[in-house]
């Protein structure tokens, strides 16, 4: 089993193992909160997913002792932790267990729920995903209303704080939610995407990894006094992008930073410039390989008459200094679903 956990496909080991392992500890501890008020569960529900959210980079394995070891790669944190971390008052961290239990953390609260069992959560998130791919705006309206209703509306009520900034850790097809987009009520011009009232209008909306990268994001420095790089490449192979390109360009236009357009936008001025930049805009070609999805491609202009691109798993090699990347492209939000990871993808 160990020589496995050293393997490619460690992920799905780690499904087998910790997987059910640390459903079993979260339902469990939540079980015991119910009954005994104690809570020590709740604090053992926190660790439990964060755990369970650095097991593919920990290849944690349950062993002898009541709780996993955990490795050099991640602190054990508390909720107090992260409550000393928020920013403001009225700054709530939610992180997602699944898409079953969702802890919210305030400056002065610390709440766990259940996520309504009377909805099956699963196939709520796939119908969600399929509403994406249609241009209708009263059932966008209506299925991101109920995704909003389910998973986030309970907990951000049963703060007693009038809340105003989201940092999100997601899991599992949680991680394939665009917050940001889901609409909070059923007002609005139904059959206008431009008049429905989305939670980016109501809340600021950040995302982390886990609690362990929160506290990690806060503590770094960034060195280097870049504002903003963008990329809009031209191409011959493929098919050029006009919007793409006036999309740069407008941008060029408001916000002072550097930009490539056509020629100029190269893989070699991408993998040398952009790690220094707080923001990162591409608008491009994109391709998933969804039987492998570290080989998907981000592409450049392709002068030289050949594809010119980047992969997956050569962006997790660079070290980047960026707060914002933004990635305009076909084929993104698509991906295998991988334990302790979420969705592998753009």
């Amino acid at each position: 089993v160990i020589e496995e956990f050293e393997s490619p496909y460690a992920n799905r080991l780690i499904t087998i193992y910790n997987g059910k392992i640390f459903n079993f500890l979260v339902q469990m501890s939540l079980l015991l909160y119910e009954q005994e008020n104690n809570i020590q569960y709740l604090n053992d529900i926190f660790y439990f997913s964060e755990q369970s959210k650095c097991s593919l980079q920990n290849r944690l394995l349950a062993i002898s002792s009541s709780r996993p070891v955990p490795s050099n790669n991640s602190q054990v944190i508390t909720p107090v932790d992260i409550q000393r971390a928020l920013p403001t008052a009225n700054t709530l961290f939610l992180d997602f267990f699944d898409s079953t239990i969702v802890m919210g953390i305030s400056k002065n609260n610390f709440i766990v729920k259940n996520i309504n069992g009377s909805i099956n959560q699963d196939s709520l998130l796939s119908v969600y995903q399929k509403t994406l791919q249609r241009n209708n705006p009263k059932e966008y309206q209506s299925t991101t209303y109920l995704v909003y209703q389910t998973f986030f509306e309970p907990i951000i009520k049963s703060i007693d704080t009038d809340i105003k900034y989201l940092i999100i850790a997601s899991d599992g097809m949680m991680s394939q939610i665009a917050v940001s987009g889901l609409v909070t009520d059923t007002l609005g011009n139904r059959n206008d995407y431009r008049e429905l009232n989305y939670v980016v209008n109501q809340f600021s909306v950040r995302h982390v990894l886990s609690g362990n990268e929160l506290l990690k994001t806060n503590k770094h420095k960034y060195e280097e006094p870049g504002s903003i790089i963008g990329f809009a490449p031209t191409f011959k192979i493929k098919s050029n992008l006009p919007f793409s390109k006036i999309l740069i360009q407008n941008l060029k236009e408001k916000i002072k930073g550097v930009y490539y357009l056509d020629e100029s936008a190269t893989k070699e001025k991408f993998q040398f410039q952009a790690p220094n930049f707080r923001v990162v805009q591409l608008s491009t070609h994109a391709e998933a390989d969804i039987g492998e999805m570290m080989k998907s491609q981000i592409h450049f202009s392709d002068i030289n008459g050949h594809s010119d691109y980047i992969t997956l798993d050569s962006i997790y090699k660079i070290k980047f200094q960026t707060q914002l990347a933004v990635l305009s492209a076909c084929e993104t939000n698509i991906g295998r679903m991988e334990y302790g990871e979420g969705s592998i993808n753009f």
